[in-house]
């Protein structure tokens, strides 16, 4: 009995290790591959619009310099995967995770994935104006505290 106590794994080592691999499946599929190139596009469309000023040699490194950064931030994400997954885990409970993973799973949960870089080239215009608003409205305020 005794070494079957030791041998067999304990119900909530194998809940966790459940729990954890339906994390790691929501995590993927909510930060996946298309939610990825989602991110790759409209940074890349925020550094096309902010570089447009610039001169294009200036540019070209801007994009460059977006380019690497972008590679930077995407190879520490993949690195820390498990981690994110373990925080969700620790997170949300098993019969969340099953939802969660349902709606995903679900013709409408595909639709939003799948539609989340449209909608993401859509906005972007409008996240753009509003930074812009707000940048002007910020040099106005300091342009009031230096004088």
């Amino acid at each position: 009995m005794a070494v079957m106590l030791i041998v067999s794994p304990s119900p909530a080592r194998a809940d966790e290790a459940s729990k954890l691999a339906k994390a790691t499946e929501m995590m993927q599929i909510a930060m996946g591959d298309q939610m990825t190139r989602s991110l790759e596009q409209t940074m890349t469309a925020m550094m096309a619009t902010m570089g447009k000023d610039l001169p294009a040699e200036q540019r070209a490194k801007a994009t460059e310099m977006s380019q690497k950064s972008m590679s930077l931030a995407m190879a520490a994400f993949n690195k820390a995967r498990p981690a994110l997954a373990q925080a969700y885990a620790d997170t949300y409970t098993e019969e969340e995770l099953d939802g969660i993973l349902a709606f995903y799973r679900s013709p409408i949960g595909k639709a939003l994935m799948q539609k989340a870089p449209e909608a993401s080239q859509r906005a972007m215009p409008v996240i753009m104006q509003v930074m812009n608003d707000v940048q002007a409205q910020m040099k106005t305020v300091l342009d009031g505290i230096k004088k």
